[in-house]
């Protein structure tokens, strides 16, 4: 896996949804899915009727954080 910084992810995001291949949406989504796919996978106790707290941090992830709370 590689890690990008905030700024290249920014760009990378905006190429992606310039470009027609996903919109932002889709994006978000995309994002909050594979998040949550991994804490079930990784953590399945928090999914036993547990209150979950979803923090995210600056820039745009508030409507990941958003999704992510929706599943």
């Amino acid at each position: 896996m590689k890690a990008v910084t905030a700024e290249i992810m920014r760009s990378l995001d905006a190429r992606t949804i310039a470009e027609g291949v996903h919109t932002g949406m889709e994006l978000m989504h995309a994002a909050a899915n594979s998040v949550v796919t991994v804490l079930r996978r990784e953590m399945p106790y928090f999914f036993c009727g547990n209150r979950i707290g979803i923090l995210t941090g600056k820039g745009n992830n508030g409507g990941d954080g958003f999704v992510m709370a929706a599943i």
